[in-house]
């Protein structure tokens, strides 16, 4: 399958979740890490950017011809620690969940991964950490972001 500049996509989804950490205050606080991160307390709240594969679009053409798209699927994992309880770190899962997906469906956002050739975009959350532990608590989610790009 031809180069999609998937890398580059990685780094644009990093750029565009940093810009918000720093810039505009939207995710402040919160790290953002190129690749897969182990949690600990010190680093969160973080969201770690990191690919999870490419694939041919399985969407048809009229007339019958093969799509010349691919999708290309990026994981992004979400973690918050409290000293508090599960019911705390939950309510700030959610809401870094949240800002992190709106922000990837705002105009700027999708005006800039456009540019790499993305055509669609999807974001979808799931909720995948919940730890507890000997001081605190983890919870963590994963939002996997689709996008068929232009090939």
């Amino acid at each position: 399958m031809p180069d999609v500049g998937y890398k580059e996509i990685k780094e644009k989804v990093c750029d565009i979740l940093e810009a918000a950490a720093v810039e505009d205050g939207t995710l402040e606080g919160v790290t953002v890490h190129y690749g897969p991160f182990r949690a600990n307390p010190e680093a969160c709240p973080y969201v770690a950017v990191y690919g999870a594969g490419i694939s041919r679009s399985g969407r048809g053409r009229i007339g019958g011809t093969r799509p010349n798209d691919a999708v290309v699927s990026i994981k992004l994992d979400c973690v918050v620690y409290s000293m508090a309880s599960f019911e705390d770190s939950d309510d700030k899962l959610m809401d870094l969940v949240d800002a992190v997906e709106t922000i990837l469906d705002s105009k700027d956002a999708l005006a800039a991964l456009e540019a790499l050739g993305v055509i669609y975009a999807e974001v979808g959350p799931e909720v995948t950490l919940d730890e507890e532990q000997i001081e605190g608590f983890f919870s963590g989610g994963s939002i996997t972001l689709k996008l068929e790009v232009r090939r």
